[in-house]
């Protein structure tokens, strides 16, 4: 059986400065005892900020970390949500 935990559900940048990049990060953990594969998709909506996630793929053999970086740059002085989808 595949277990697996993450540091984070949800990401929350709060107020930005217009087109300024701003870095957050979040941790998936493999805590199961069978590795796997995973895979980040996201769908930028029509006004979206300038959004990069790294890495977007790779395996986690059992007991090991993966961290993910974020980056947001607002592309429009307005609210922005974005989902992004974690496939393990």
């Amino acid at each position: 059986v595949i277990s697996y935990s993450l540091s984070d559900t949800s990401l929350d940048f709060g107020l930005q400065q217009f087109n300024k990049v701003v870095e957050k990060t979040f941790t998936l953990v493999n805590t199961g005892k069978i590795p796997f594969p995973f895979s980040i998709s996201f769908i930028h909506p029509t006004s979206s900020p300038l959004l990069k996630i790294l890495p977007l793929q790779g395996n986690l053999a059992p007991t090991q970390k993966q961290l993910f970086q974020v980056w947001v740059c607002p592309a429009l002085p307005e609210k922005y949500k974005v989902d992004i989808k974690i496939q393990v």
